[in-house]
């Protein structure tokens, strides 16, 4: 939990840093329709995935010292659902951010590149 704690600014940072960076044109090949990018979406919607994150830590923290079958099975699910979570935020930055957003060409490639890693390896 603390490490979440520690990267949540950095995640944060970086979500909000890459719309507003964004404003340049992509020239990308698309794995979807051209023309369709809502950033302000993935990046909402990863925000949520980060809460959902933060919350599943917690309750995971809290049930881990109960040894009851009703405590252990909903700690495993909390496990599941903080992973899927996770996952769905590394693969928007993958899928999206990097194949769609982050280009070569542009200037602070490296800065994007490397906060955007950050991002996926926090998790």
């Amino acid at each position: 939990m603390k490490n979440i704690r520690k990267v949540m600014p950095l995640i944060t940072f970086t979500i909000i840093g890459s719309v507003l960076f964004l404003q340049q044109q992509a020239h990308a090949h698309c794995q979807i329709p051209c023309g369709i990018y809502d950033d302000h979406a993935r990046v909402q919607s990863m925000l949520e995935d980060t809460a959902t994150v933060e919350k599943s830590v917690k309750l995971i923290a809290e049930l881990a010292n109960k040894a009851d079958a009703q405590s252990q099975n909903q700690l495993v699910r909390w496990v599941m659902n903080k992973e899927k979570h996770a996952q769905q935020i590394i693969s928007t930055i993958s899928d999206y951010f990097l194949t769609q957003r982050v280009k070569p060409s542009q200037k602070d490639y490296t800065e994007r590149l490397l906060k955007h890693h950050r991002v996926t390896s926090s998790y």
